[in-house]
């Protein structure tokens, strides 16, 4: 981590600077994991530190900076450049084929006076703990559907498995994963309820004319119920089954036609 923050720009001018960028923010993520919340409780932890301490964490100095050096730290600190940083150190650890979950969450605590609370669409990866990449939300004016294609652009997708709610089946955001060489797993509603059949369509058992011929007879046609009495059959106007219309699975097995039904059933032989 400390090679990442090499890479973070300084906002501060180069002939007052008193402390490394690189060791200011080794000490606010040590502070962080040891429990710290906000510039005060940072700033008393660094001061907490002894001098061999300050020297691991790359401050050449006896003691740590004050209050007021970590409010004009983080508040001229580009804050994209930072998350891309830790998104990096992060990824290092990525193991192949993982999982990768997007989801949004409103950030506790973040609500200050008039300014909303702010929402992030995040991509995390449960194998390594840790966040890829992450979106921030304007729900005034957009979802977390919208900010999905952008958040996918900044995380690795090629050979990840990419989750997430029933918000994100979408026909976009699935292309984008396929077209980037990953796969995904969401949840489908009863509010899609085209898709929703035609996914129990594709997974139901399939059709086998033999199991009919063991049960009634050969050249027996099972009796159609419910729906199939309906429609006068599986299949529908073409000749496809729902299922061979969905892409990837008609090759899959996912349905069979009856063909010896297709071809009026063979004749008993004598």
């Amino acid at each position: 981590m400390w090679d990442v923050f090499a890479i973070v720009p300084d906002p501060r001018d180069p002939s007052g600077r008193r402390f490394p960028l690189q060791g200011l923010l080794a000490i606010a993520v040590a502070a962080l994991l040891a429990g710290r919340q906000g510039l005060a409780s940072i700033s008393r932890w660094g001061r907490e530190c002894t001098v061999e301490q300050l020297r691991r964490l790359g401050i050449p100095r006896n003691q740590a900076p004050c209050h007021a050096t970590w409010h004009n730290i983080f508040k001229g600190i580009e804050e994209n450049a930072m998350e891309k940083a830790l998104a990096a150190w992060t990824r290092g650890a990525l193991p192949a084929g993982a999982a990768i979950a997007m989801d949004g969450k409103t950030l506790r605590g973040s609500r200050y006076a008039d300014y909303p609370a702010v929402h992030l669409l995040a991509a995390y990866c449960d194998a390594i703990a840790g966040v890829l990449g992450q979106r921030p939300v304007d729900t005034k004016k957009a979802n977390e559907i919208t900010e999905a294609a952008a958040l996918l652009k900044a995380v690795p997708v090629k050979g990840m498995i990419i989750t997430g709610d029933a918000m994100f089946a979408q026909r976009t955001i699935c292309e984008a994963i396929r077209k980037r060489g990953g796969e995904y797993v969401f949840t489908v509603k009863d509010n899609q309820s085209g898709l929703r059949e035609a996914i129990d369509q594709a997974f139901a058992p399939a059709h086998s004319p033999a199991e009919e011929k063991k049960a009634f007879g050969v050249g027996a046609r099972r009796p159609l119920r419910g729906k199939e009495a309906r429609t006068g059959g599986g299949a529908e106007s073409g000749g496809h089954f729902p299922a061979e219309r969905i892409s990837g699975l008609a090759g899959g097995g996912a349905g069979v036609p009856d063909t010896a039904s297709a071809r009026g059933g063979r004749k008993r032989e004598r």
